[in-house]
């Protein structure tokens, strides 16, 4: 094959070296698509598709539905997009119990804490977790047998208390110091109530006792019958008895501890019950003299007071 030059020359055209330059120029052309391909294309493919992906994900949006579960109060709906978002805090309330958390359940536990950033995939029913709260009960001025402090009792829980038994007392009812406790029977040394929503301390009231003291076997000007408070300090006269001399008290009934049982006059502490004391006396001795009015003394006899006796002349 041949061509003319510029010059008007005859030129004989070489296939061969045509065929090697246009390959060697396809060759070139593949190498640098490869090499957009491999290190240009694929970044900005990635790059585009975030910019594709995010941009959808904050066109769509969904609905946060928070449920009270048993509180109170209202609380609007929330919307979240798709890339994210903060949880509206618990604006719910429920006496007696404290707000934990949220659950995707009513009967469920604690998913979200209140706040939490969460990337919801759907629309949400929230639904309130709540703790009951728990306080302390003070049982002040009790007696044997009871309880002066219980803890960890809960909202609401059926709270049983006893005042115990208190010697030389009796139980005269509960002094609370709340209104919001309501006792069953407040006049009850044993009763209950429903735990409020806070602390509670209860008093038991008690009244002292009085025992009667009885003596008997007592002279003149003695004690005879005594009306004494509890632990009190009770003194007893024996008096006096013609003809006899005080020997002794004897304790008939009751339990005490006499200061000096050989004395007429003597005390003791009453405890918790009646007392009966009894004087115990000796009889008195006499003598009696006869006389002669010229011999003098024929004969001395001693004899019991109140004994008969017989003289003959």
């Amino acid at each position: 094959m041949e061509y003319k030059n510029k010059r008007g020359e005859c030129m004989q055209i070489n296939r061969k070296k045509i065929w090697f330059h246009w390959g060697r120029m396809f060759i070139f052309f593949l190498i640098v698509m490869l090499i957009e391909i491999v290190n240009w294309i694929p970044m900005g493919n990635k790059e585009k598709q975030i910019k594709v992906k995010a941009a959808y994900l904050e066109s769509e949006e969904y609905r946060i539905t928070y449920h009270s579960n048993g509180g109170s109060g209202d609380m609007p709906d929330s919307f979240l997009s798709a890339m994210g978002g903060n949880l509206s805090d618990n604006t719910f309330t429920r006496t007696g119990y404290t707000f934990t958390g949220w659950s995707v359940s009513a009967e469920g536990n604690v998913i979200y804490k209140n706040g939490f950033a969460i990337q919801p995939v759907k629309d949400m029913d929230l639904y309130a977790v709540w703790e009951v709260n728990k306080y302390s009960v003070t049982l002040e001025n009790t007696g044997e047998e009871s309880n002066s402090f219980l803890s960890a009792v809960a909202y609401g829980s059926n709270v049983r208390i006893e005042a115990g038994k208190k010697e030389g007392y009796t139980f005269e009812g509960w002094t609370v110091d709340s209104m919001e406790v309501l006792l069953e029977d407040a006049s009850n040394p044993v009763t209950t109530f429903f735990m409020p929503d806070k602390n509670v301390c209860l008093h038991a009231n008690w009244s002292i006792n009085s025992y009667q003291v009885t003596v008997t076997e007592g002279g003149e000007e003695s004690t005879e019958i005594l009306t004494v408070p509890y632990q009190s300090t009770v003194t007893i006269q024996a008096g006096t008895k013609e003809g006899y001399t005080f020997d002794k008290w004897e304790v008939e009934s009751g339990t005490v501890q006499l200061a000096d049982a050989s004395n007429p006059t003597t005390s003791f502490v009453i405890e918790a019950s009646d007392v009966k004391i009894k004087a115990i006396w000796r009889v008195n001795q006499y003598k009696i003299t006869i006389k002669e009015e010229i011999e003098g003394i024929l004969e001395q006899q001693s004899f019991h007071y109140g004994e008969t006796i017989t003289l003959q002349a």
